[in-house]
């Protein structure tokens, strides 16, 4: 009688239960990031058929210095992902875009993948790739071409005025631009949140290396720190 009891209850149990239905990611289609970035033309893209792209996450929003946003790159080119909801990739993850749902838009002339879903467009393969930053100068930054590289400026300072102030404005959460420049007088922005958590550290005084993310802003190139631990910036300054 106990058994046939037993028996009745895991029956309904096993009844209850449901399984989860498995999102279906197909390849398709393999891209590479200047194939996905050559694809638009000034209209926006939303792609409705399975198309796949492989990438390296280089810069995430962990930071709080870029929000619902991720930097990713391959070998020919680098894109901006807008991310429904902050967090799920990390700077390092080796992932595969699945690219149905998704929208190739540009904002402020900023080449972006929007709408990407981290459940349904996101396959991690890998963690803990980091790629090494292009070194470029500012001239060549200014000049295009670039944009969502992970980059290194050498032989660089921030102008004399922003030395010693804060990134940013933690404490009204407001965002700021600090000017870099080289030795010879080329300019670019560098620019923080307020959310950022690093937002209220000083701004190095003295000539050195940076590695950043290159953004735009209409005509302006922009570059985004990913941490003040990738800044050295300890020697003599030169005289511009």
């Amino acid at each position: 009688f106990s058994l046939t009891i037993a028996v009745v209850l895991s029956g309904c149990v096993k009844q209850d239960v449901e399984e989860p239905e498995a999102w279906n990611f197909p390849v398709g289609t393999v891209l590479t990031v200047e194939q996905l970035r050559n694809m638009f033309t000034g209209d926006p893209v939303t792609f409705t058929e399975d198309y796949s792209v492989f990438a390296t996450v280089t810069m995430d929003d962990k930071s709080g210095n870029i929000y619902r946003s991720a930097y990713v790159q391959d070998a020919t080119g680098a894109i901006n992902l807008r991310t429904v909801a902050p967090g799920g990739i990390y700077q390092g993850d080796s992932v595969r875009i699945y690219l149905r749902g998704t929208t190739l838009s540009s904002y402020q002339r900023m080449l972006q993948l929007d709408n990407v879903n981290i459940d349904r467009n996101i396959i991690k393969l890998g963690v803990g790739k980091q790629l090494t930053p292009r070194t470029v100068t500012i001239s060549e930054l200014n000049a295009g071409g670039l944009q969502s590289w992970l980059v290194r400026l050498d032989n660089v300072q921030f102008h004399r005025a922003d030395t010693a102030q804060p990134f940013a404005d933690k404490e009204k959460l407001i965002t700021m631009n600090r000017v870099l420049e080289d030795c010879n007088g080329q300019k670019i922005n560098v620019r923080t949140s307020g959310y950022a958590g690093f937002a209220d550290q000083p701004v190095p005084g003295g000539n050195g290396s940076l590695v950043a993310v290159v953004a735009q802003y209409l005509n302006e190139m922009q570059l985004y720190i990913r941490s003040v631990s990738e800044l050295d910036m300890e020697g003599e300054r030169c005289a511009v």
